[in-house]
This record gives C-alpha cells, sequence and structure tokens, in this order.
C-alpha cells in the first residue's frame, strides 16, 4: 500500500466530516425553503402545540364556577379524529359529568355512546344547544364549527364562557362578541406573535399620543410565575416611544429568579384589596366587550404618587395571566384612574 493513500479509518473519517459539514447546509436550506414558503413572515403555527392531558386541564376548566354541579355546556364536536376512550374530550366529558356539569352535544360522530357519559344529551343545532347554556366547549371536527359566529351564540347564551380546546378561534372575533375565552393547546412560539397582544398593541398606538406615559397596573395579586405572563415586556416595545411605568420594573423585568421574586413581593404587599380599595368595570370598556369582570381597581396612595412623579397621563390595569386575555387589560386617562368609579 502506497504511503500517500488512505487507510480505510482515515477514509470514513473524512466521509464522517464531509457528512458533518454538508448537514448544517441542509438544515440551512430547509429553514430558508420553509421561510420562504410564508413570505418570510412570522407564523406561530410552524411552532408545535401544546399537549394537555384531561385530568390536568378538568380541575382548572372546572375552578372558573365556584359551583360547577348545575352548569349547562354546550360541546362542539369530538376533535377532528374519532374519539376513544382514551381521547382528550372524552377525559374531559367524564371529569364535567362527575362534576355534576349538564352536557349538551353537538357531533357527527355516531356510535360512540358507549364512550359518553350517561347524561350528555345530543342536540341536533346550535339552535337546539345554545339557549341556557353558560359555556360552550369547542373541540372542533374536521371543518365543522371553524367559522362560528360568536356574535349570534353570546346572545343566545345564558353565559359568556368558552373554552376552547383547539386554541385556533379568533381571540379578537370572541371577545368583541362579549365571550370570555379560555384557550388552551396554543402553539409554542414567541410570545410576541400572540395576536390579542398585537391587537392590543395596535389599540394602545392609536389611541395613546406617542410623547404619553402610562402607568402599569396589576388589579390582584398574580396568581401565576409563569415568564411568559410578562406581557408588559412585550407591550412596552410594541408601543415605544410612549413611556411605560412599572413598580419595581428592575425585578419584574429581570432574570427567572427577580421575576420570581417580583411576583412573590407584589403578593405580599397591599394596596389590592385593602382598606378603601374598590373593583370596578368602566362603561364602556376600553378595547374588551367582555363585562362583570371588575377589571380596574382604584388605585393606592404609591401608584397616585406615581402619576404626578413621572407626567403620566394613562393608566393601563391588568391582570397577570400566562395567556394574553383582552378582557385582563383595561386603559383610561390618568384622571379618570384617579377619580375612580362614578
Amino acid at each position: 500500500m502506497s504511503k500517500a493513500e488512505p487507510t480505510a479509518w482515515k477514509r470514513a473519517l473524512l466521509g464522517l466530516h464531509g457528512l458533518a459539514a454538508v448537514l448544517p447546509l441542509l438544515c440551512m436550506a430547509t429553514i430558508v425553503v420553509r421561510a420562504a414558503g410564508v413570505g418570510f413572515a412570522a407564523d406561530r403555527e410552524l411552532y408545535p402545540r401544546i399537549e394537555n392531558e384531561a385530568e390536568n386541564l378538568a380541575p382548572f376548566m372546572l375552578a372558573t364556577w365556584q359551583r360547577p354541579q348545575g352548569r349547562v355546556v354546550l360541546v362542539l364536536g369530538l376533535g377532528d379524529a374519532a374519539p376513544t376512550a382514551t381521547s382528550q374530550s372524552i377525559g374531559l366529558l367524564q371529569a364535567f359529568a362527575e362534576a355534576g356539569v349538564q352536557l349538551r352535544l353537538l357531533s357527527d360522530y355516531q356510535g360512540i355512546d358507549s364512550l359518553l357519559p350517561a347524561s350528555v344529551q345530543r342536540v341536533n343545532s346550535l339552535d337546539e344547544g345554545l339557549p341556557g347554556a353558560h359555556a360552550l366547549m369547542l373541540f372542533g371536527e374536521g371543518k365543522r364549527f371553524r367559522e362560528l359566529d360568536f356574535t349570534a351564540c353570546a346572545q343566545a347564551m345564558e353565559g359568556q364562557l368558552m373554552f376552547d380546546l383547539t386554541a385556533r378561534a379568533d381571540g379578537v372575533a370572541v371577545d368583541a362578541a362579549g365571550l370570555q375565552l379560555l384557550s388552551f393547546g396554543a402553539p409554542l412560539g414567541p410570545p410576541w406573535l400572540d395576536p390579542e397582544l398585537r391587537a392590543y398593541a395596535e389599540h394602545l398606538r392609536e389611541k395613546i399620543p406617542a410623547e404619553d406615559g402610562v402607568l402599569l397596573v396589576i388589579n390582584e395579586r398574580p396568581a401565576t410565575l409563569s415568564g411568559r405572563a410578562r406581557w408588559f415586556l412585550h407591550l412596552n416595545h410594541m408601543v415605544f416611544p410612549r413611556r411605560l411605568y412599572l413598580e419595581n420594573s428592575f425585578g419584574a423585568s429581570g432574570t427567572s429568579v427577580q421575576f420570581r421574586q417580583w411576583v412573590l413581593d407584589q403578593r405580599a404587599r397591599g394596596g389590592f384589596s385593602g382598606r378603601g380599595q374598590q373593583r370596578w368595570e368602566p362603561s364602556p370598556r376600553d378595547y374588551s366587550q367582555v363585562t362583570r369582570v371588575g377589571p380596574v381597581r382604584t388605585l393606592n396612595p404609591a401608584e397616585r404618587a406615581a402619576i404626578e412623579a413621572h407626567d403620566i397621563q394613562w393608566v393601563t390595569f391588568f391582570t397577570m395571566n400566562a395567556d394574553f386575555r383582552l378582557q385582563d387589560w383595561e386603559t383610561m386617562t390618568a384622571e379618570e384612574a384617579l377619580a375612580g368609579p362614578k
């Protein structure tokens, strides 16, 4: 064998090196092709969706009522795939039925009665299922229910709650109909692609002059430690050059450890429901059409002082949630916030 000729193991090693050099190029080409397919625009539908188990979702969903027993829920579809005993939809129906919720089901699936709780009532149309319903539960079923008239649904229902297990319902349209939306299974995309966040940021840009200051006020003790609940960070960028102020903003915008401590400090301090404090709801609301949620509270002395100290013209009240919901946000002039409920 010639000394210049590489041995077999050297040839294999060279081949591995060549493959290692080609793989990043293939990956980059795939990314470019996919980005070109959507016009190089950010699309959160390209991200995987959150998978939620029924046993984890059911307690949270049922907790939206102090007493779920006797509530009426209209279930729209059972999912795109034919349901089985282990399907999320079947698991949730079982949990709701066990809690005493009256379930009405609108679905084209047949021969599945053995999977359904015995108390489920099948209906043939929205007109039959909506009257008296306290909530909608949307699982979807192929193309059916993808173009719901949320306003018509809200007008025919008794309640104003909607559980969206598809995470595909138009949150802005649902809110405009006056329905409270709880969405599950949204894509794991970056928060700034959230359509409701983008809609509210656009609203603030139109409502508030560029040179004005805005005081951000949490309207109740934070219930979550999730970093995704820091929607004020994205709003700060999206509404620039408007000036946003938040108590101890260094901790709120810091590392996950700093943010956690900031939340704990917010929970510990007074000013949310202390003496003289009051929850109220302006009429009409600033943007959201959801009522009976009390999105605003009277300001405490520190917040009143901050308005004067920082030349603030507006106050935005918000509830901290991992999901951005329009009903959780309310903006008014500083004069209105200082004056309190009429």
